[in-house]
């Protein structure tokens, strides 16, 4: 995903697209299919503005069930790389007349990922006693039991004194 623009003129822009680049993402072994198309404008102050539309095919585990699932997510990109350093802005680096628009992209994955990745509504889990997924069928366990820290909140609420 390395993008040069030593020869992009200032104030000119060059068309940018990715079709199904396989990445890794920092978390819990997910990975993405990513598929971008949009453009690269050079500023003429020594920035490049990146814009676009991103389609990725996650493929994630389930929170619940912890099983393999893949699922589409969209969304549009707006970053800016200079080769200038200064922590107080808001850009992503480059060196060499080459961007790397792999971290940027990840980055952006990232924020747009769900915070809670379930293969489906209908997910039940895993049994909290023995581990068994729960959408294969039950395991036999009795999952009805109470804390007997709280045995004695359950005695306020007899329905004989009412």
């Amino acid at each position: 995903m390395l993008i040069n623009v030593s020869n992009l003129a200032p104030y000119n822009s060059m068309p940018v697209s990715l079709k199904g680049e396989r990445v890794d993402i920092p978390r819990d072994g997910a990975s993405a299919e990513i598929y971008f198309d949009g453009s690269l404008l050079n500023d003429g102050k020594g920035a490049y503005v990146l814009d676009g539309e991103v389609k990725a095919v996650l493929s994630l585990n389930c929170d619940l069930c912890l099983e393999p699932f893949d699922t589409d997510i969209a969304f549009t990109v707006n970053e800016v790389f200079c080769s200038e350093k200064n922590s107080e802005k808001e850009f992503w680096s480059f060196s060499d007349k080459t961007i790397d628009l792999k971290p940027a992209l990840i980055a952006d994955i990232l924020l747009n990922m769900p915070m809670k990745a379930v293969c489906s509504d209908e997910c039940k889990g895993l049994c909290p006693i023995c581990g068994h997924n729960l959408n294969k069928g039950e395991c036999g366990c009795d999952r009805v039991q109470r804390d007997p820290r709280f045995e004695k909140l359950m005695t306020l609420f007899n329905d004989k004194e009412v």
